[in-house]
């Protein structure tokens, strides 16, 4: 350390813009001038926080965290807390953060407090938040005086009040909901969420999606749902194909297809999908074939984790939907042969660019890469933004 303090304060603050938040915190502490660096550091650069649960229960010092908060709350435009509870809110109540468009915060719950005094102290501390993801046992009350929101995430709230979901909805511009995922507690009415007109994104469970899907898929904006399923998704998903099904253009099924013939005539409705892709799931080589004579427009396909009959049913995809840019097949069961028979299907074909096949994970993956006009293979991991559990979810 002595060494260290030997540089000016400029090569100091050079340093501590590469240290992450846990080292500053402890440098901080080692004495007056480092904390003066640290301190001009967050006032001056720290735009995006993301605070740990081990770090919040670290901060037993209300100084440090006070410190903390006062420093960024001019300048930060994104906190993430991953656990705080009532009294550490109550030591940064008198803070206003005026720049912070998204909050993502865990309050952890405490029976002899009500919830929802926090969720009021919220209001007032960044009142000019448009996205809110909240963890807490809140019942929705004052959320509703987040005036700017457009994108709310309730998904693990499930203490909430119908009356109070109505408030929102019918007070907010809303664009994108997440609510009641597990609701198990909650019992809303229809009008609560329909109200919302402006809702453009909606996720939700399907014990509750059922009770209003009518209504839900006649909102003017609504281009995507996303639904965890525990009994009710072929219903949803025949729902959904008869309404929207020639303007779906990215289905996804995670844990849900299961070799379901009802879901297959579903997906034979939506004759301009171009994105289908499957998760943890089972197909069968009929019914892959199916699709194939059907899902012309089709560029992407994939199969992920996926239990699949034999190669015949991926190969008839490949040599019907000509369009087809992207094969997925990371983790799932193609054998040893595909790579062979893929090639002499892709002979026939005149592709306008070559099929992206990817097989990480499978057993062709440690097979020479080609690269030519017709097929490039890459056994990397294709990164994909999937909802998670079990769901499906459909954009149109």
């Amino acid at each position: 350390m002595s060494k260290l303090l030997d540089l000016n304060d400029d090569c100091l603050y050079s340093i501590c813009t590469c240290l992450d938040l846990n080292d500053l915190l402890s440098l901080k502490k080692s004495c007056r001038r480092m904390e003066t660096i640290v301190l001009y550091l967050w006032r001056h650069r720290y735009r995006r926080l993301s605070l740990t649960r081990n770090q919040m229960g670290s901060f037993t010092d209300k100084s440090i965290f006070v410190d903390l908060m006062s420093s960024v709350c001019d300048i930060l435009e994104e906190l993430t807390i991953a656990s705080i509870d009532s009294s550490q809110i109550k030591w940064i109540a008198h803070l206003r953060f005026h720049k912070l468009h998204y909050l993502e915060c865990n309050i952890n719950h405490n029976f002899n407090e009500s919830c929802d005094g926090n969720t009021l102290l919220l209001t007032k501390m960044c009142a000019y938040i448009t996205k809110l993801t909240l963890l807490s046992s809140t019942t929705g009350k004052y959320i509703k005086d987040f005036n700017h929101l457009i994108d709310l995430d309730l998904s693990c709230c499930n203490y909430l009040d119908t009356e109070y979901i109505a408030e929102i909805c019918s007070s907010l511009k809303l664009q994108k909901i997440a609510i009641l995922y597990y609701g198990y507690n909650t019992v809303i009415e229809m009008s609560a969420i329909t109200n919302c007109r402006t809702l453009e994104e909606l996720k939700i469970d399907d014990h509750h999606l059922m009770l209003f899907i009518d209504g839900i898929l006649s909102l003017p904006h609504l281009r995507k749902i996303s639904c965890y399923t525990r009994d009710y998704g072929v219903y949803l998903v025949d729902k959904i194909a008869l309404t929207r099904g020639p303007s779906i253009h990215t289905m996804i099924f995670n844990s849900v297809l299961w070799s379901n013939d009802r879901h297959i005539q579903n997906l034979i409705q939506m004759s301009y999908l171009k994105y289908l892709i499957l998760v943890d799931d089972d197909v069968e080589d009929e019914q892959l074939m199916k699709l194939s004579q059907q899902l012309t427009q089709l560029l992407e396909f994939h199969c992920i984790n996926s239990r699949l009959e034999s190669d015949d049913g991926i190969l008839e995809i490949i040599k019907r939907c000509e369009k087809l840019e992207v094969l997925n097949l990371t983790k799932s069961n193609i054998s040893a042969d595909f790579l062979k028979s893929l090639q002499c299907v892709e002979n026939q074909i005149e592709r306008v660019v070559p099929l992206k096949l990817y097989c990480g994970q499978t057993s062709i993956e440690d097979k020479p890469l080609i690269e030519n006009g017709k097929l490039v293979m890459s056994n990397k991991t294709l990164n994909l933004d999937l909802p998670s559990g079990r769901c499906f979810q459909c954009e149109w």
